[in-house]
């Protein structure tokens, strides 16, 4: 999800909360325990998800963007609810229109208004997230990533954590793409998928911040419009087209178009800040580790809100040992996997340092 496609949230974290706010959302949590007529099982990262559902076709357009199951490391258990089934109001802010965000040491509520906002509730101690549909439909930007702030909860307590990014890898070896919405970052990992690279996600990926090592959270990728000819095989089978703050997209599922060996993570190699400049050929410049917690850090809070201190200190660790460029993508998408091809090599880095240093 790009920054324009972003609720607009108001981003309010504490260290504790009152016993009230958290046994609302022990009671809303149990409410929808009850609700609940079916369970599906997929997986996100390393977490086994238990999806359970009130309707079954919601539960599937929800589910969707998830990856089927697979060895897993841990799990968090979760209830789809839309507006008809029951009305969580209480846990809504009074001024409706503002997103919130409250996050404690036991709870985490995320209110994202817009025109489908989104409710999403977490408990740490028993590991039970819901999310709820006001409107009773979720917005292309949740079905692209869904649940992403639950994800990101339950491996709170991890080395682990949701990221902003993107992340395409050949052999193991993975490139990380960071920055706001519009830079190329999908445009890079969809047209590196297409040429036989590993796919780990366009928008939000899961990351190991003391090792390095990448995971997939989805099988999602929002491809521009003006991109449409460049890719028309897939977007012929987009699931549907959207439009959000006046911006078109078509909703990939790279699920349904590539090998279920091929949606997979690996370890970082390399930390790449797409840019647009203008340039003939792809090229790239080194960048500072600064500019990359800046690219990471505002979107991946917006978007996977949590304890900001901790969420910094992870992404501030991140590929700590990886080499950072500035990266123009140009104007031919085929053209970028021969040239990242090249930086995981080492004759891209080479070439780029003799460049540097004349």
């Amino acid at each position: 999800m790009d920054e324009e496609s972003t609720p607009k949230e108001i981003f309010v974290t504490a260290e504790s909360s009152t016993s009230r706010l958290r046994r609302r959302v022990a009671r809303c949590l149990d409410r929808a325990e009850r609700a609940r007529r079916g369970c599906l099982q997929v997986a996100s990262g390393g977490l086994a998800v238990s999806l359970h559902y009130r309707d079954a076709a919601g539960a599937e357009e929800y589910a969707a963007a998830f990856l089927p199951r697979r060895s897993t490391w841990g799990s968090i258990d979760l209830t789809l609810l839309a507006g008809g089934d029951f009305d969580y109001g209480e846990m809504v802010p009074t001024s409706v229109d503002q997103g919130r965000v409250y996050a404690d040491a036991e709870v985490l509520m995320v209110w994202a208004a817009g025109p489908l906002p989104v409710l999403t509730l977490y408990e740490h101690r028993t590991r039970r997230g819901l999310v709820w549909l006001p409107r009773g439909r979720a917005p292309a930007w949740e079905l692209s990533r869904p649940a992403c702030p639950l994800l990101n909860a339950a491996v709170r307590d991890s080395p682990w954590t949701v990221c902003h990014a993107a992340a395409v890898g050949l052999g193991g070896q993975m490139l990380l793409l960071a920055g706001p919405g519009g830079v190329g970052k999908t445009t890079a990992a969809v047209a590196c998928s297409q040429a036989g690279w590993d796919y780990a996600g366009d928008d939000f990926i899961l990351v190991q911040s003391e090792t390095g090592v990448v995971e997939p959270l989805y099988g999602s990728a929002r491809l521009r419009a003006d991109m449409a000819e460049r890719f028309a095989t897939l977007v012929g089978g987009a699931r549907f087209t959207s439009c959000e703050f006046g911006e078109t997209k078509h909703e990939l599922n790279l699920r349904e178009t590539l090998p279920e060996e091929r949606l997979r993570g690996g370890r970082l190699t390399a930390l790449l800040l797409p840019r647009r400049r203008g340039a003939a050929a792809v090229s790239f410049i080194p960048a500072s580790r600064g500019e990359l917690f800046h690219a990471l850090f505002m979107v991946t809070s917006q978007g996977a809100p949590g304890p900001l201190r901790q969420h910094a200190e992870k992404l501030m660790r991140l590929g700590a040992d990886c080499p950072v460029y500035a990266v123009d993508t140009a104007n031919d998408p085929a053209a970028i996997p021969e040239a990242f091809s090249r930086l995981l090599d080492g004759s891209g880095a080479r070439a780029f340092s003799a460049q540097t240093a004349q």
